[in-house]
């Protein structure tokens, strides 16, 4: 499953093109559009593959949950923006995670404890989708420590932990 607005920096294409070379029997599912014409959006939806199902937004949180809880991995694909919600839900509702390999995912997935990478090329998704058709067990396993992802780094005394360290260090800087 992807979830997001259909937009280049989300890699929706990457994603959806490494997916129909991969091997997997799976339906890919996509959430997500933009509320505009706008070609990129419109070519991805004009995709035709009996893999590929399109849903558009998926406003009731309710269907949302569902489709966290019943996908056999969540793929991110944004390129920019830090710590990301989406990603942070698909975590809390105990997903195996295929993100795009950059800084804030590596941090967020904390380095690959709590999910897996693929590099911005065609063939690094397609391997990875192969990759995780394969090896169900590590799946399993991420699913089951996605949870404990978001919890360990996630909370308050983490967050506030970490104010306390820069604030503290800011401090002795000015000594």
């Amino acid at each position: 499953m992807v979830i997001g607005r259909l937009i280049p920096d989300n890699n929706a294409d990457l994603i959806i093109k490494g997916f129909l070379k991969s091997n997997s029997k799976k339906k890919l599912v996509i959430v997500g559009d933009v509320p505009y014409k706008d070609s990129y959006a419109s070519d991805l939806k004009n995709m035709v593959d009996k893999r590929l199902v399109f849903t558009g937004y998926v406003k009731d949180q309710d269907i949302l949950a569902e489709l966290y809880h019943n996908c056999y991995v969540y793929v991110h694909g944004h390129e920019f923006g830090g710590t990301n919600p989406t990603m942070i839900k698909a975590m809390a509702y105990g997903c195996a995670i295929l993100a795009l390999d950059t800084v804030f995912n590596h941090e967020m997935l904390q380095k690959g404890k709590f999910g897996l990478f693929f590099k911005k090329e065609l063939i690094s998704v397609t391997n990875q989708i192969n990759h995780c058709e394969k090896e169900k067990l590590e799946i399993d396993k991420l699913r089951e420590e996605s949870v404990n992802g978001i919890s360990e780094k996630y909370n308050w005394d983490c967050v506030t932990s970490e104010y306390l360290e820069i604030f503290n260090s800011l401090v002795s800087q000015r000594k």
